[in-house]
């Protein structure tokens, strides 16, 4: 389970003189060539092509102790969760009673949710993969451990 991703962007249609170099204004402008451009797969991925990951992940967990890994499963994430269940029932209460407040407090119910369901998913994901055990098992077998 993965967390709601906005995929803000912008797109723009850069226009250009009609030697494809900047131009002030005029209606005989054309839509500048770039030399290169990425293209954009509409045929869905075959094995081997290139995927750019931009942003994501700014930082691992990778290495943490089962100890760790089990306090996130049991303890942080949990508190985390319950937290996020208050707030966004109360935020959720005004914002279906008003559609001001409703639009007003949607980005912040988005990102309180985003956080929210990201946790949901790391302790299923944890529980149900055995990442506990796992980790501890790894680390036993590595020498120095």
């Amino acid at each position: 389970m993965w967390p709601r991703h906005t995929g803000d962007f912008s797109m723009f249609r850069i226009y250009a003189g009609k030697d494809n170099k900047p131009a002030p204004y005029s209606p005989d402008n054309v839509p500048y060539k770039p030399k290169k451009s990425l293209s954009v797969a509409m045929n869905g991925m075959n094995e081997g092509d290139f995927t750019m990951v931009f942003g994501f992940p700014g930082r691992t967990t990778e290495y943490l102790p089962s100890e760790a890994v089990n306090q996130i499963m049991t303890v942080n994430d949990p508190a985390k969760i319950l937290i996020r269940d208050k707030a966004l029932a109360v935020i959720d209460k005004y914002m279906r009673s008003d559609e001001a407040i409703k639009i007003q407090y949607a980005s912040k119910y988005a990102g309180i949710s985003n956080a929210w369901k990201k946790w949901q998913g790391e302790v299923l994901g944890l529980t149900n993969t055995h990442a506990v055990a796992k980790n501890k098992n790894m680390r036993l077998n590595i020498p120095g451990y």
